[in-house]
Formats: C-alpha cells, structure tokens, sequence
C-alpha cells in the first residue's frame, strides 16, 4: 500500500511539473515569480511610462492633426453638412513650459492647429483639432506596452501598425460623429454649444472610446503580443505589495 501511494505522488508530482513546464510555455511572462515577477513589473511599468509620455510629447503631430481634420470635414460634407476650414494660431505664452521648448528649439508649428467650423440657427461653431484629438493617448500608450511586452520583433511591427492605422481611422469617424451631433443638438433642440458639446463628447462618445480601447487591446493580442499578460503581471504584483504591507502574506522569494 505504501508503495501504490507513493508512486500515485510521484505520478501527481509530474504532472505538477509537466503542468508548470506547459504553462512556461505558453505563458512565459503569467509564469514568473517571487523576484523575477517584481523585476519584469517595475522595469516594464518605468519603461512604458517614460516611452508613452515621449511618443505623445515629442514628435510633431501637426501632419496628423491636418489629416485627421481634412477626413473629418470630406466625412462631414459627404453627410450633408456644410463645414468650414480654417487654421488656428495659440499664441505662444499659452502653450505649455514643455510646448514653449518645443515650439522654441524644433516644432514652429507646435501652436498651429486645423480648425472645422459649422454654422447653424444657434451660432457658428468652431472645433479645434490639437494633439489630444489625434487619440495618439492611447496610441502612445499602447505602442509603449507592445514595446515592453516580450513577443517576436515581426509580431509587434504588425500590432504597432495595425493598431495605430485603426486608431487613426477610428478617431477621425469619432471626430466627424462628435462634430456632426453637436450641430445637430444645436440645430435639432435648440441647445448651447456647451451642452451640444457635452453630449455628443462626453455622453456619447467616450463610451465608444472605451470600447474602441478594448478592441485595440483584442487587435494587438491577435497579433500574437500577449500585452493582457503584462498588464495582469503589474496587478499581479500590486496585490502582492498589499499583502506585503499589510502583513497578509509574506512577500515570495
């Protein structure tokens, strides 16, 4: 009997280790611990930071925001509206210290931005494309988590263009939408601009940006960047400095 038991141990204790050895496999990043999860969660969540707040500061974004606006307003006259172009010009003391430095030593067109105005029975409205309307937010982000996320150099080519070719196409139909809603509140119930706006921006639209944000995740993941299992490693990692601060569970070695 002592026999039988112990080798239904050894039986169960590979296939523990078989079971481990899949997982390695399949999940590579899912399978740290201890220190190493640590290590890969700090250095991954520093990295992703520092690249997503240089790829939406740096570069200039003035050909996007141009291009982004000029689909717009061909999506909005395609539609039956009558939309304007037209350039805006910030003056330079309202930028930002850091828009200030970059318009100084490299982007002259930093303070320059498209313009789509739609006149209506209400008032003539103008909608000002700057960088934040370029959904390069998520963007930067994204791209910076597919950067960090171990996967092979050919699949994260793909998931970086892929995801910011739709993003890019995405946003624009967001943009023409939230223009197209706001004149139509106007027009339709005889509301502000301010209430138009908050509408079709904040009511209407960030529900579809949160959605659009999922499909992105879902769009580099079917490029084979497994970018979910380095955002559960991070959470991974919180819980267990909870536990560790507060005593709940000794921290793994």
């Amino acid at each position: 009997m002592n026999n039988s038991s112990d080798n239904n141990t050894n039986e169960k204790s590979e296939a523990d280790q078989h079971s481990e050895k899949i997982v390695k496999v399949i999940n590579p990043i899912l399978s740290l611990k201890g220190k190493e999860r640590w290590s890969f969660a700090i250095k991954t969540m520093i990295i992703t930071a520092v690249l997503t707040i240089i790829i939406y500061l740096v570069p200039d974004y003035y050909d996007l925001e141009n291009i982004t606006t000029l689909l717009s307003y061909k999506l909005l006259n395609f539609f039956g509206y009558s939309p304007h172009l037209s350039y805006f010009t910030e003056p330079i003391t309202d930028l930002s210290w850091f828009d200030q430095v970059a318009y100084n030593s490299y982007d002259p067109r930093r303070n320059y931005y498209p313009v789509i105005s739609i006149s209506t029975s209400i008032s003539n409205s103008r909608f000002i494309i700057v960088r934040a309307c370029t959904g390069m937010q998520a963007g930067a982000l994204l791209t910076s988590l597919v950067i960090v996320t171990p996967a092979k150099t050919k699949n994260k080519i793909s998931a970086i263009l892929w995801v910011n070719l739709t993003l890019f196409l995405g946003n624009t139909l967001r943009i023409a939408m939230m223009v197209a809603l706001t004149s139509l509140f106007m027009e339709q119930f005889g509301l502000s601009y301010e209430t138009s706006w908050y509408w079709a921006h904040d009511v209407l639209a960030k529900p579809i940006g949160i959605l659009g944000t999922i499909g992105f995740v879902l769009l580099v993941e079917k490029n084979n960047v497994p970018i979910l299992d380095t955002m559960t490693t991070w959470i991974d990692s919180f819980f267990d400095l909870f536990d560790y601060i507060t005593g709940s569970k000794k921290p793994k070695k």
